[in-house]
């Protein structure tokens, strides 16, 4: 070593000793309004917790001078000791875990790590929006300790929600995938958990998360184009439909601190110059409650590498105008003054933008004094790399892993029977790799052949020296997988392949790893599992289509715990249930798609195929959602879902365009405009585990639409032979729109398909012009076809000096005839004589060649040609009516059946009466009772008789002796006895004595 480069030497390793002595010298964290050490800061308004933040933030911003204002506009903000305000460093990065990319945040002997997740295109997998956000809580956990001794700062940029529009893209990893809800519903949670302001205050943060980079941008480095240069070209249609939504969702849902605008055009304008995008939308329309920041470097890319504007002043004014608040970098430091000077903007302007940064640093606690007296002014090192964290971040790796592929079950291993595991590949025993970009220093690392030699007895060779395997060892990884009971193969690419600046060329497994695979696969002695760990996906249809090739794993960039979970999925005691977060694509489409081409639709008359899962209309290798688990899961839809949807329009409007296939949701009555779809999901298998349950939606072809889109999923945990209830609640207005050719969001009208698994549910959704009142049928029939003509009418008195409508029909010859409608007279006329239950029933009959019912029939065939809303909704009134008449039937019939029931149960209940008579009448004991109560009856019936005969002859006797003194003595008084029974006590003999009454012996019987 000669002297010079000993030298060298010493002094970096005096550098590198003082450098980190400073680091862990420095215990305190850096804040403002430190009253202990200046009591006079007590005095100020911004140091006064007790007021509102924007009176803080006012009070604050009228003490500065416009030189101390623009120190603040840049990353590495300045200090004011005058009011005890100190340098901040707002650039800090927690992708997946606390970075030491970024200068706000460094590592030392007090916190030498932090617990590092998997890289987010692998947690996305999951489809699980609580780990989302168990994630970003544990990642601002371990912030906060590292900002209390000193370490971090209290803004992190992250995380990174573009699309993963094309697979070539190097920042792929980075992302949430393809899909818009995907990203959305990641970059509302992962944000949540970080910022945690629903947890205690909305106006507090426990660390300011950023969404970046907005928008349009997933193009970094591609033969010869760099996102320095690049112009987005992007439709209105695309830019709401697919790239802005997930922005849209972690302003509004998650409630961002921060927006980051990124390096490209879009449209010929930087988007951190784009007042429409920044001050129109993400403050106007999303009504975001934080400040807008650059990508670093990004205003000097549009003046020095862009040309978009003549000069650095005009450039710094064209970012403060649009809404910019915050510059990664310098310029704005440098050219600011000088744009004030020019009157390019005015200081007011400037003011707007460092009060956004202001109010966040409040919110923070910046301002607060001592964080240690604060809510997270516990947190430590010792929270950080916790056994807890840890186990998550093993948890997140098992969950987001893919299956792809498992030919007659050879997944999962038995620990039993595998003596001797090969392990092969460049990324078998990797570390740094399994992290992925934007990084920090890991609590540690286990590499997939660390993981699965905790298990079984592994033979380890890489194959290649790495992943760009220019030379493959190919005679030796084919020997010691020939000999062993199972091979694991773990390919796939790094940071050297895919990466920030670094996109790829093809979707190719790099240098000869394809030979390496297939040549060992060949020689194995028993089954052979293929690992891919890349951020995007591979052209591995060789290996899907290769039977020895029994089984096949995505595991992203795992993470720091990658590989033990590895070796849980491979040996069982974990059920893979993560889901490809994007497409799999074969290689021949790269080659004829460019990665400049940022349309998402397809267009058939250049053979462009379109992207994503949404649109693209070619061949996969592996779809978005594919994934397989140890367990078979089956759904089964509960309840009858809707089979028409009537969306109601307000009274004044009326759709009545022939090309009127969709509404657009402002106009509709969207209030209660939902319905639920209830699923039984049942595990069929005896393996516990998690299953993704994904409703897709495919809706009419109305506006170029998708061919489905994902509308919500849910991740269950099923135990085996369970099953579990799953509700969807679909709001019409929201689930059921699409977007336009001009970037408006309509709700299509027409038929519809929800599909969840196999499972599929065919409905439609149609106009109800007018809302039905309560009446008769006949009445809201009368009032349906008011509104019809009423509609037609107005159509045809625009239409005075040209045809109304044409329409093409055959003859009976099948010539074509052309008809139209140029008289509006002649319409109206044959108009006001179609009767709704005529027109109606003629859309389901076949076409009559003659007049039917006075009518032109090929008049009316017109009309609803011509209006095709009104026709629908006539259908659909008549189907109404059609059921209102089935009810009514199906309630008479019912009145009618309960009506024979009841006489049926009566003349049961007579034969019953009858049948106990019988049985009454046949016994014995009551017979003989009967016999003798009849004699009884005919024995008093003759004394009776015999006595009464005797009484006549008495009376007969002594009537002349006594009449006259009788009728004296009884003149004007009622005759005693009269039409009264004589008694029979006692009768006067033939002696003239008078004897008591001897009954005979039949009486006394």
């Amino acid at each position: 070593m000669n002297r010079a480069l000993g030298c060298s030497v010493l002094l970096c390793f005096l550098f590198l000793t003082c450098f980190n002595s400073s680091v862990s010298a420095q215990s305190s964290p850096v804040f403002a309004c430190d009253v202990a050490r200046n009591a006079t800061l007590g005095s100020f308004g911004f140091c006064d917790k007790k007021l509102d933040i924007d009176v803080r933030v006012g009070d604050l911003v009228k003490r500065l001078t416009l030189q101390e204002k623009i120190t603040f506009l840049v990353n590495k903000a300045g200090s004011v000791s005058r009011l005890g305000i100190p340098q901040y460093e707002w650039w800090s990065e927690a992708l997946h875990g606390v970075s030491y990319v970024g200068p706000g945040t460094h590592f030392s002997s007090v916190v030498p790590g932090a617990t590092s997740f998997p890289q987010v295109i692998l947690t996305a997998a999951s489809f699980n929006t609580s780990l989302f956000q168990a994630i970003g809580k544990v990642v601002s956990n371990e912030a906060r300790a590292m900002y209390n001794v000193g370490l971090a700062g209290l803004t992190f940029w992250s995380p990174n929600i573009n699309i993963f529009r094309d697979p070539r893209w190097g920042r792929g990893q980075e992302t949430p995938g393809e899909d818009p809800l995907l990203s959305s519903k990641y970059a509302s949670g992962y944000v949540k958990g970080l910022q945690q302001s629903d947890d205690i205050d909305p106006n507090r943060l426990k660390v300011a998360a950023c969404c970046k980079h907005y928008t349009a941008y997933d193009l970094d480095n591609w033969k010869g184009v760099d996102r320095y240069h690049f112009n987005a070209v992007v439709t209105k249609q695309d830019m709401d439909d697919t790239f802005q939504p997930p922005f849209k969702s972690c302003v509004i849902d998650g409630n961002v601190a921060s927006v980051m605008c990124s390096y490209n055009q879009v449209n010929g304008k930087p988007t951190c110059a784009d007042p429409d995008l920044l001050s129109g939308v993400i403050r106007g329309e999303w009504k975001l409650n934080g400040y807008i920041v650059t990508d670093c470097d990004s205003i000097d890319v549009y003046y020095n590498n862009q040309h978009y504007t003549k000069t650095p002043e005009e450039a710094a004014a064209k970012a403060i105008l649009a809404g910019l608040d915050l510059n990664c970098g310098t310029f704005l430091g440098q050219h600011t003054e000088a744009a004030v000077t020019a009157g390019l903007v005015d200081e007011a302007a400037i003011d707007n933008a460092i009060s956004n940064n202001f109010a966040t640093l409040m919110r923070l606690g910046f301002f607060d004094g001592d964080p240690s007296e604060q809510t997270y002014g516990k947190l430590g090192p010792k929270d950080v790399c916790t056994q807890e964290n840890q186990e998550l971040a093993r948890e997140a790796a098992r969950q987001g892993i893919v299956l792809l592929k498992n030919s007659a079950g050879s997944l999962p291993l038995s620990q039993i029977a595998i003596k001797n595991l090969a392990v092969i590949g460049p990324n078998a025993n990797v570390t740094k790799t399994m992290i992925g970009n934007y990084e920090g220093t890991p609590c540690k690392y286990t590499t997939p052949l660390q993981g699965l030699a905790a298990i079984v007895p592994t033979t380890y060779q890489p194959g290649c020296s790495n992943v760009q395997c220019s030379t493959a060892q190919v005679d030796v990884a084919t020997a010691i997988a020939a000999s062993a009971d199972a091979t694991i193969l773990v390919m796939g690419a790094d940071q050297s392949i895919e990466a920030e600046s670094r996109d790829r060329v093809d979707l190719l497994l790099p240098g000869q790893q394809q030979l390496l695979v297939t040549q060992v696969a060949k020689a194995a002695k028993g089954p052979v599992i293929l690992v891919i760990m890349s951020g995007g996906g591979f052209d591995i249809s060789f290996a899907k289509n290769d039977d020895k090739i029994t089984s096949i794993l995505w595991v992203g960039y795992p993470g720091e715990a990658g590989g033990a979970a590895i070796a849980d999925i491979v040996f069982g005691s974990y059920n893979p249930s993560g889901r490809l977060p994007m497409t799999w694509y074969p290689q021949s489409y790269v080659e004829k798609v460019p990665m400049t081409n940022m349309n998402m639709r397809p267009d058939a008359s250049n053979g462009y195929p379109g992207r994503s899962y949404r649109f693209y209309t070619g061949e996969t290798v592996y779809a978005f959602g594919d994934g397989l688990s140890y367990s078979h899961v089956t759904h089964h839809l509960l309840d009858e879902a809707p089979k028409l949807v009537s969306v109601p329009l307000e009274e004044n409007h009326i759709c009545y365009s022939s090309n009127c296939k969709s509404v657009e949701a402002v106009e509709t009555t969207c209030e209660n405009l939902d319905f639920n779809l209830n699923l039984k999901v049942k595990n069929n298998g005896s393996v516990s585990g998690s299953h993704t349950v994904f409703l897709f939606s495919t809706p009419p072809s109305v506006h170029n639409s998708p061919k489905k889109h994902l509308l919500a999923f849910e991740k269950v945990f099923l135990r085996g032979k369970a099953e579990e209830l799953v509700r969807f609640k679909i709001d019409v207005c929201k689930d059921l729109s699409v977007v336009d050719e001009v970037g408006n969001r309509k709700l299509a009208l027409g038929d519809h398909v929800l599909h969840v698994g196999n499972l599929k549910h065919f409905f439609s959704t149609w106009l109800r012009h007018f809302e039905e009142r309560s009446g008769s049928s006949g009445a809201t029939i009368g009032k349906t076809m008011f509104h019809a003509r009423a509609a037609l009418w107005g159509r045809l008195r625009h239409a005075r000096t040209k045809t109304f409508c044409t329409r093409t029909t055959k003859s009976n010859n099948g010539d074509k005839i052309e008809s139209n409608v140029s008289s509006y007279n002649e319409a109206y006329k044959q108009l006001d004589k179609l009767d709704f239950m005529t027109a109606a029933k003629m859309l389901f009959t076949q076409p009559p060649k003659k007049k039917q019912f006075g009518i032109d029939f090929h008049l009316v065939q017109l009309f609803f040609a011509c209006m095709p809303s009104l026709a629908v909704y006539l259908v659909a009134q008549y189907a109404r009516y059609e059921i209102r008449r089935m009810e009514a039937e199906q309630e008479e019939k019912k009145k009618q059946e309960g009506k024979k029931r009841q006489e049926e149960d009566e003349k049961a209940k007579e034969l019953e009466l009858k049948e106990e008579e019988e049985k009454v009448k046949s016994n014995p004991v009551i017979l003989e009772v009967k016999t003798r109560l009849g004699k009884l009856e005919e024995t008093v019936n003759e004394i009776l008789a015999e006595s009464k005969k005797q009484s006549n002859q008495g009376d007969a006797q002594n009537k002349s002796e006594s009449s006259s003194s009788i009728e004296k003595e009884h003149v004007g008084k009622p005759m005693p006895g009269l039409g009264q029974r004589k008694p029979i006590v006692s009768q006067p003999d033939q002696m003239g004595k008078t004897q008591n009454a001897q009954p005979s012996k039949d009486a006394k019987k």
